[in-house]
């Protein structure tokens, strides 16, 4: 070594098409020291103070040799058990070639008998002078410690604050109550110290909650925890937060592990998610897992599960409905209604609940007399549905597509919360004379009994009608919301002709 020092230069050229924001290379600075500290002594053994336009940052007790900071690739992690929150080796050479080349930063440091200034060097290839990153190097008088200072950091405080409140602690002010903690990872609710600015998190779920990911801050959540995964690995180092795929992997991977206790308190966290089903085979963004591995966890304890169960008496299981299960469609819309109209304030989740004892919504709905109870009309009944037909045949004509009307059956249970219902089948499709398709068929239609009655021919006609306009589609279909138009339009042509049947019916 000269009296300035030996000049180490590195094989990184220094227009290497590698552009890291701030928050990201003075991470990997950080994690450096976190690394080799380990975050149960982390609290204690770093210190940092950053002062002007100066950072300075001390690990005590650790040092190593400074020939780990010149190969990319190199680490001192490699081949090691435990987890770190870096691995590549590749981390500080790159905070440091964009801190000094991007930012002009002024980066110094040392550990045990040298101390370094990162720097540029001369590198002649093939007849071209090229500038590599590169350390001078000198000696010190030895020291237990390692430090890195860094100069002319012209970034705000809240900056500093979001990368050093990024790595996982149990005293990080950001945590709160612990819940949950093992080798897989652990779980904390989330403290009221506010979150500084800068602070990494995933756009889709906002900045409440804090994802860690092998010891680092790497996204969000929306529930007021912070969820650590040390075994999970975030791919691309490149990418500022985790997506919310990646969110959810991570979750799931970490649900499995925690016991019935814990599984309680982070499921009702999740109470939005309670019924949360996959939209499709494979669902990256579902919750359905999460939220069924809580309930399994839960479920292993009887003492939790009554606790639960005393705590939210009112959830109806809704099992998953397929498309082509026609009776079970008309079921789960039968006893939606009946919910919605119940007094009590019954919540729907998902499958996995029937593991703590919770009864199905079909089940429940059946129980307290919710479905409707079809028979065939009696000798007084028919008299009735006959003046509705002749309506039908004399003002409405081949509307409906029938050449004979379908049977009309009588809801007879009170409780039942339609008030009418259409058999419906698939049918070759074709248009009626006012250019409507004609899609279904029908066995039979069913109203309510009590409308059957001297006083009520409009509301019968009415519910009469719209269970016929059924053969257009369902409620929600454009093309039965166009029938249904076309069905008032002749009615206000013919109220006089519909006003003798409504005097034949008052007269019965």
């Amino acid at each position: 070594m000269n009296e300035h020092g030996q000049i180490i230069p590195l094989n990184l050229v220094l227009d290497y098409p590698v552009f890291w924001y701030e928050y990201k290379f003075l991470r990997d600075f950080v994690q450096n020291f976190y690394d080799a500290i380990g975050y149960l002594e982390w609290h204690r053994r770093f210190k940092w103070s950053y002062v002007g336009c100066c950072l300075s940052m001390e690990a005590a007790d650790v040092s190593f040799s400074y020939e780990w900071l010149i190969p990319i690739g190199a680490s001192t992690k490699r081949g090691d058990n435990a987890k770190f929150a870096g691995y590549f080796g590749e981390g500080f050479k790159i905070a440091a070639l964009n801190g000094l080349r991007d930012y002009r930063w002024d980066i110094s440091g040392g550990s045990s008998d040298w101390a370094m200034r990162v720097t540029t060097a001369d590198m002649p290839i093939d007849g071209i002078k090229l500038k590599t990153l590169a350390y001078r190097l000198e000696k010190r008088e030895p020291s237990p410690n390692t430090t890195l200072t860094i100069n002319n950091m012209n970034v705000s405080a809240e900056l500093v604050d979001a990368v050093l409140l990024s790595f996982f602690y149990p005293e990080n002010v950001l945590f709160g109550e612990k819940i949950w903690e093992g080798r897989q990872g652990a779980i904390f609710k989330r403290s009221d110290a506010p979150l500084p600015r800068h602070y990494i998190y995933t756009s889709e779920f906002g900045k409440t909650g804090i994802i860690f990911a092998s010891y680092q801050a790497a996204g969000s959540i929306n529930v007021p925890l912070v969820i650590c995964n040390h075994m999970f690995e975030k791919k691309d180092r490149d990418r500022k937060a985790l997506y919310h795929f990646d969110i959810i992997c991570l979750l799931k991977d970490l649900v499995f592990a925690i016991d019935a206790e814990a599984s309680f308190i982070v499921l009702e966290y999740f109470k939005r998610y309670w019924y949360a089903y996959d939209k499709k085979r494979i669902d990256l963004e579902s919750f359905y897992g999460i939220i069924s591995t809580l309930v399994r966890n839960v479920s292993k304890s009887q003492e939790l599960t009554h606790e639960f169960k005393e705590k939210y008496p009112n959830l109806l299981v809704a099992e998953r409905v397929k498309r082509n299960d026609i009776t079970g469609i008309n079921r789960r819309s039968q006893a939606l209604s009946w919910k919605y109209q119940s007094e009590t304030k019954y919540k729907l989740v998902q499958q996995n609940f029937a593991l703590l004892g919770y009864p199905l919504l079909e089940d429940e709905c059946e129980k307290s007399g919710g479905y409707t109870v079809v028979n065939t009309a009696n000798e007084q009944e028919k008299k009735y549905i006959h003046v509705l037909e002749q309506c039908a045949y004399a003002v409405y004509e081949d509307f409906f597509g029938f050449e004979k009307l379908p049977e009309c059956r009588i809801i007879r249970n009170s409780n039942a919360t339609w008030m009418g219902l259409a058999n419906c089948f698939r049918r070759k499709e074709k248009r009626n004379s006012y250019g409507h398709l004609l899609r279904y068929t029908m066995t039979y239609v069913a109203i309510k009994q009590g409308m059957l009655q001297k006083g009520l021919f409009a509301l019968a006609l009415a519910t009469y009608m719209h269970e016929l306009c059924h053969v257009f589609g369902g409620d929600a279909s454009s093309n039965y919301s166009r029938a249904l138009s076309d069905i008032l339009t002749v009615q206000l042509l013919k109220i006089d002709e519909i006003a003798k049947f409504s005097a034949l019916w008052d007269a019965l």
